[in-house]
């Protein structure tokens, strides 16, 4: 039987959840992990935030001999190193911890 009382616990348990789910994302976004990168990978961040496209940076790529890596893999990388979620959020953290300029 579900009580008034039975009620309020519940939704005290999802406030609860609700509050450590969103501080856990605010600390990600407002963190600055260490960051260990390649020089394909610092090259990779600072042609994306020089506003280059990714047909661009796919074609570089190429020209260096290295079809077997994808734009979309480094890009994604770069994301999970930097604990980010967009790759505006990672150029963002990327020169908050001073490693674009």
């Amino acid at each position: 039987m579900i009580t008034e009382e039975n009620l309020e616990i519940g939704v005290e348990q999802i406030k609860e959840k609700a509050i450590e789910h969103v501080s856990t994302i605010e600390r990600k976004r407002h963190s600055l992990p260490v960051v260990k990168l390649t020089e394909l990978e610092k090259e990779i961040l600072n042609a994306i935030a020089q506003g280059r496209t990714r047909k661009e940076i796919e074609a570089a790529m190429n020209l260096h001999g290295l079809e077997y890596c994808s734009y979309t893999s480094k890009a994604s990388s770069l994301m999970r190193k930097f604990e980010a979620f967009t790759l505006a959020h990672t150029i963002y953290k990327a020169m908050k911890a001073g490693i674009l300029k």
